[in-house]
C-alpha cells in the first residue's frame, strides 16, 4: 500500500477468516481520493474487533466467513453534507458512534451520540484506524476475565505510544472520542 499513513506490514497481520470487513471496490474509489487508500478499503478492510466494529451492509463488498453480527442491515447511502464536508458514512464503533470518511481527503470522522461535538476528526485515514482497532485486540492484557487496573494503564500507554508513531491525531484530545474510550477501556 503506496502512500496508506500506517506504513507496517499489512499482509503479516494475523486476523481470523472473515473478520477484516472489506468495502466494494467500485464504492472505495468513489470514497477515498487516494487511490492505494482506496485499495486499502477494499483488499485489507476493518477488523470486526470482536464486534466493536461493525460495517454497513450497502458498502460491504464480499467478506467469506465473516461473523453474523458483523454488518448492520442499510442500503448504499449517499455523501452527506455537514458542517465539516461531505462525509460518508459506512459503520459504527459500539452501538452509538458512526464511522465516516471524508470525500474530500480520506480522513476519518466520528458522530458520538454521548459527545457535545456533532463530528470529530479522529484519524488521518484509514489505516490509521484500522492499526489502532488491532493494537486494541492485540494489546488487551487478558482476554475475558479480571486483570488490575494498572496492567490496563500499561495497555493504554503502549496503543497510544503505537499508534502516534503514525498518527498524533487519536490521542491529541484526553477529552476528544479516544481518550474518553480509553478511560473505559478495562470495560471493553
Amino acid at each position: 500500500m503506496g502512500s496508506v499513513l500506517v506504513k507496517i506490514d499489512w499482509a503479516r497481520v494475523e486476523v481470523p477468516s472473515g473478520h477484516l470487513l472489506k468495502f466494494r471496490p467500485e464504492l472505495a474509489v468513489r470514497l477515498w481520493p487516494d487511490p492505494d487508500d482506496a485499495r486499502f478499503a477494499s483488499e485489507f478492510g476493518i477488523p470486526w474487533t470482536g464486534g466493536l466494529f461493525s460495517l454497513l451492509s450497502g458498502v460491504a463488498g464480499e467478506n467469506p466467513g465473516r461473523p453474523a453480527d458483523s454488518y448492520e442491515n442499510s442500503p448504499e447511502s449517499e455523501p452527506e453534507e455537514t458542517p465539516v464536508g461531505r462525509l460518508f458514512r459506512f459503520g459504527w464503533l459500539s452501538d452509538d458512534t458512526a464511522l465516516y470518511v471524508s470525500t474530500a481527503d480520506g480522513t476519518i470522522w466520528f458522530s458520538d451520540s454521548n459527545s457535545d461535538v456533532e463530528y470529530e476528526q479522529v484519524h488521518r485515514d484509514l489505516s490509521s484506524l484500522v492499526y489502532l482497532l488491532l493494537l486494541l485486540e492485540s494489546e488487551r492484557p487478558v482476554e475475558g476475565g479480571y486483570a488490575p487496573y494498572e496492567k490496563w494503564e500499561e495497555s493504554i500507554r503502549i496503543i497510544s505510544e503505537k499508534i502516534t508513531r503514525w498518527d498524533d491525531l487519536p490521542c491529541a484530545d484526553p477529552r476528544g472520542y479516544w481518550g474518553m474510550f480509553f478511560d473505559s477501556y478495562p470495560m471493553y
